[in-house]
């Protein structure tokens, strides 16, 4: 399998923003989360206890008054109605008119919260330390599930007895509600990032190089897909029997933001390069999440980014040029590392710089050593560039303690 990095540039003279447009949401703050109640009505939540929404399409993006004030990481909605938005500290929102008000609900969670999961009957939330509880009454009452797990826990349950999460690339799958779980046996690394019900999961290797996997019977089989596609950590699968994926990419020494589609059925592929209309209000780019209605796309990132595709297709057409790069001329390991990891390459390296998903740059040196020591930051998903006399290379670098 052809294992690469594509480069991507702009045909001259057409823009971007015919089919994707950046939108004003009003805010700095970073986003976390996006849900379409509808293609027009969507709501978004980020840091400090944001949440904006909007019933026209992002035309207008409002900022909605809540009694949160921690980080929230994720919404998402039981039906056209009743949503949830949880985040840090045992923070759960609950909203039953689409967002326009939300209740703090009383919970008694000792950790943070980082994920949410509703099913037809119950609400799921999960986070840190093995931490999952079931509601069955909206949120009114919470039962503690005993996982026997200690990791961090992001949870998804495709019904009130099925689910899944990933602990240290590998996957476990309950079938009681998450009392018992059960790794899925898999001899790659593995990342699970959408999970659409038993009959729609994708999953990407976590090695040095990405493809994907999907299955269509909840895990029997699957089907591998060549896909070039890097950093593939926000896969959204739509009803088109697509996948999206917001990525980053290097090319003339910065980060390049692009959107990646590929359509199942006809094993077709197309991009969109956005850094000339992101780059025209940010230093930087970072997507956190995306989500589909249909055929219309939103993505949201860092620094109040949000931009939008109305029409489902991707801009292919805009591609002008395809630079190839192999990623096994530089390898990381161990990655994900507890802040201790070694650069392997023959290429003749003169510096580096470790970049945080806001932008900053918190490291520079040179170097002189294989061997990188980074135990003082906090776990986390940062970007390492190393730059020679004429190039820079760019590789995801992730810190678990």
């Amino acid at each position: 399998m052809k294992k690469q990095i594509l480069y991507l540039f702009l045909l001259l003279g057409i823009s971007t923003q015919a089919q994707w447009t950046l939108q004003n949401s009003g805010t700095t703050e970073n986003l976390n989360d996006v849900y379409c109640i509808s293609a027009d009505t969507v709501v978004v939540v980020g840091n400090n206890g944001t949440i904006l929404r909007t019933t026209n399409g992002g035309t207008d993006w409002l900022s909605i008054n809540n009694p949160a004030t921690e980080n929230l990481h994720k919404v998402e909605f039981a039906d056209t109605q009743t949503g949830y938005a949880i985040g840090d500290n045992g923070t759960v929102l609950k909203t039953t008119d689409a967002g326009v008000s939300w209740q703090l609900l009383t919970t008694t969670f000792p950790e943070d919260i980082l994920y949410v999961s509703c099913t037809p009957t119950s609400v799921f939330i999960s986070g840190k330390n093995g931490m999952l509880y079931q509601s069955t009454d909206a949120g009114n009452t919470w039962t503690n599930i005993p996982t026997g797990l200690t990791d961090d826990l992001k949870v998804k349950m495709t019904d009130d007895n099925t689910g899944y999460v990933l602990i240290s690339n590998q996957i476990y799958k309950t079938i009681d509600g998450g009392y018992t779980w059960n790794p899925i046996s898999w001899t790659d690394g593995t990342l699970l990032y959408d999970v659409q019900g038993n009959n729609s999961i994708v999953i990407f290797e976590s090695n040095s190089t990405f493809s994907a996997r999907l299955t269509q019977d909840a895990f029997q089989s699957f089907q591998s897909i060549d896909t070039p596609m890097l950093y593939g950590e926000l896969i959204k699968l739509d009803s088109t029997n697509s996948f999206w994926l917001p990525t980053l990419v290097t090319s003339c020494m910065v980060m390049q933001p692009v959107i990646g589609k590929y359509d199942i059925s006809n094993n077709e592929y197309s991009y969109c390069d956005l850094t000339d209309l992101l780059y025209q209000s940010q230093n930087y780019v970072y997507f956190t999440a995306i989500d589909v209605y249909n055929e219309t796309t939103y993505v949201i990132g860092v620094k109040g980014m949000i931009i939008k595709n109305p029409i489902g297709t991707n801009c292919n057409n805009y591609v002008n040029s395809i630079k190839d790069y192999n990623r096994n001329q530089i390898k990381l390991y161990p990655n994900p590392n507890k802040g201790n990891f070694i650069i392997d390459t023959n290429l003749k390296i003169t510096s580096y710089k470790i970049i945080d998903i806001q932008g900053n740059s918190i490291i520079n040196m040179q170097i002189h050593q294989k061997e990188i020591d980074v135990s003082s930051l906090q776990t986390g998903i940062y970007f390492l560039q190393l730059f020679s006399e004429k190039e820079v290379y760019t590789q995801k670098l992730i810190i678990q303690k």
